[in-house]
């Protein structure tokens, strides 16, 4: 989902990094509910080691992480099942992007928790919250701007 091959059909105007982005929080949400659980000791930080450094976001720039810390903080009821409780967090990560008339620099911050089914393994429920701040250049502007973006993401099984 990293390959601008998987976003062909998508427009290609700005607003498009918007739903690419949705789509990547998804991903991230599911890797740490599923790829992680079996590393994971109660109220133990884990470090992510093999997600660290720099990768290209569908050719409309880069995004490298610092650091990517999970740790499962309990058992809790949700939807009916008992669910893993996962808390994540990724400090400190830088982005760039750049398309037509457009170039960004900056850093994220994403923090959040997945609720997994111990008997299922079916994500029940997940909230994600993030915040950049980032340098914008715009083609025919002569000052760059700073701007800061908040995101919420909510999961709810329906």
């Amino acid at each position: 989902m990293l390959d601008a091959e998987a976003f062909k059909n998508f427009p290609a105007n700005p607003m498009s990094v918007l739903a690419k982005n949705l789509i990547w929080d998804m991903m991230t949400i599911e890797g740490f509910a599923w790829d992680y659980l079996d590393s994971l000791k109660l109220n133990r930080d884990y470090r992510i080691p093999d997600i660290m450094g720099e990768f290209n976001m569908a050719d409309i720039g880069t995004y490298s992480h610092n650091e990517i810390q999970l740790c499962w903080t309990g058992i809790s009821a949700m939807n009916d099942e008992l669910c893993a409780v996962i808390e994540y967090r990724a400090i400190d990560n830088k982005v760039e992007i750049s398309l037509a008339g457009l170039k960004t620099k900056g850093t994220e911050q994403y923090w959040g928790t997945v609720w997994v089914s111990l008997k299922t393994g079916l994500i029940e429920s997940a909230v994600m919250y993030g915040g950049t701040i980032q340098e914008i250049e715009v083609t025919g502007l002569t000052d760059k701007f700073l701007v800061k973006t908040i995101r919420e993401l909510w999961v709810d099984k329906i």
